[in-house]
């Protein structure tokens, strides 16, 4: 037998796990808990490799276990919860962020995952605490930006939302679904050049997008029947 110890084997883990050489990792990992069945850290980070790997519900396996062995760390909970929304459960991802939360109150990652879940759900209320939590902790996340952005917009809150919309986009020009979450927003208040704008920049950034060809089209309608609304009738 090696007399490399399970602490050793679980440091290469870990160090493979940083490098994404995921099936290293779960080598040495699985070798750890040869030796160790019950070896909590192992067998979460065996989780966390094999949801890189794309093994998901291999991940949620070994993530069950662990968190059977340690029901009150939170990090067992978020990572399963990421599995879950892999596999597009989202009833145990969100059940799962929120036990996380619940030991881990205000974690921003968690938080972000979370509100892109109450997002796609249209709990949009939800979705706007969650993010603004992420966004405390660090104030250039795009992402939950614009998503907030966006979750306020679909309130018809619209001073906020493209506040928002417009700080991401400043801090990241490159990403098509913003301009198309801020293109939607003016759609929405009837700003039809801005809206038509956005999506332009949007498709200039992935062509052939469909969506937003067909946003597109509806603004080109929209601003084509407001323009007509305000010509002046023939005379009689």
């Amino acid at each position: 037998m090696s007399s490399i110890s399970v602490a050793d084997l679980h440091s290469r883990g870990v160090e493979c796990l940083s490098r994404h050489r995921s099936l290293e990792a779960v080598g040495h990992f699985t070798q750890a808990l040869q030796r160790e069945p019950k070896h909590i850290s192992s067998l979460y980070n065996r989780g966390v490799a094999r949801f890189q790997m794309g093994d998901v519900n291999g991940a949620i396996e070994d993530l069950n276990e662990a968190i059977q062995l340690a029901p009150r760390a939170a990090r067992g909970y978020r990572s399963r919860g990421m599995a879950y929304s892999k596999l597009g459960d989202s009833a145990r991802a969100l059940a799962d962020f929120n036990r996380a939360i619940f030991l881990e109150p205000g974690h921003a990652r968690t938080c972000r995952m979370r509100g892109q879940l109450h997002f796609e759900a249209g709990s949009f209320r939800e979705a706007i605490a969650d993010f603004s939590v992420a966004i405390s902790d660090n104030p250039k996340d795009t992402a939950s930006l614009a998503r907030r952005g966006a979750a306020h917009g679909d309130l018809e809150d619209y001073v906020p939302a493209l506040v928002d919309l417009d700080r991401a986009i400043e801090l990241l020009p490159i990403d098509p679904s913003y301009y198309v979450f801020r293109g939607r927003v003016h759609q929405k208040r009837m700003d039809w050049n801005r809206a038509i704008a956005d999506f332009d920049t949007a498709l200039q950034l992935a062509p052939g997008c469909q969506v937003t060809q067909n946003l597109r089209c509806d603004a080109l309608r929209g601003r084509a029947k407001y323009n007509a609304s305000k010509r002046p009738s023939p005379a009689a």
